[in-house]
């Protein structure tokens, strides 16, 4: 009698996995879109808080210089309680200083005005100022940080002589660090047009 043949058992070899295809697949969901790029600059315009967008780009895969420079940026803006609420009150505290300056160097009786303009002092401002006087000035640049122009309120102080511009160091210092972020902003949603995040 002839012995049967064995039948060999089907046997189900394993699918080899891609290494690189489930961190890819991740990479593209984690990856930064073009309208978190708006967002955050929306976000640093308007004067709101921006700390959930760097949260967003902190998470983006893969880090590069460029992504490390554009977090630098943004840090300290983000990180920090009402950024935009404090360049405010920097301003109106430096104002103060300013006008001071302003009528101490223009007024002989300098503190006989100051007393009577009081309370004012701090929050009256003209609306439509006319003229290029030191005070004129002060209210142009305060006008423009009531409609969020941070860029233009810099640019009406640094019209400012010395003596009075410096009144407001502390408020430029503020707001450069604040416009270096709102320039970071732009441009990361330019780099979109160029190479994409």
């Amino acid at each position: 009698l002839t012995e049967p043949v064995p039948v060999a058992e089907e046997v189900t070899l394993p699918v080899p996995q891609d290494p690189i295809a489930e961190p890819a697949v991740k990479a593209v969901e984690s990856s930064l879109k073009f309208e978190d790029a708006l967002k955050l600059r929306d976000h640093l315009v308007m004067g709101e808080s921006c700390l959930d967008d760097l949260k967003v780009i902190m998470k983006t895969p893969a880090p590069t210089e460029e992504k490390e420079a554009l977090i630098e940026k943004l840090m300290p803006v983000c990180t920090a309680r009402s950024a935009f609420g404090t360049l405010e009150d920097t301003f109106y505290k430096n104002r103060k200083k300013a006008l001071m300056t302003y009528y101490r160097l223009n007024n002989p009786l300098w503190l006989a005005y100051l007393k009577t303009l009081g309370a004012s002092l701090v929050d009256v401002r003209q609306l439509n100022p006319s003229k290029e006087k030191p005070k004129d000035i002060i209210s142009m640049a305060q006008n423009a940080l009531m409609m969020k122009n941070l860029k233009e309120t810099v640019q009406k102080i640094q019209k400012l002589p010395p003596e009075i511009q410096s009144d407001f160091a502390d408020f430029i210092d503020q707001a450069q660090t604040y416009l270096a972020a709102q320039e970071a902003a732009e441009n990361l949603i330019l780099s979109f047009g160029r190479k994409g995040v």
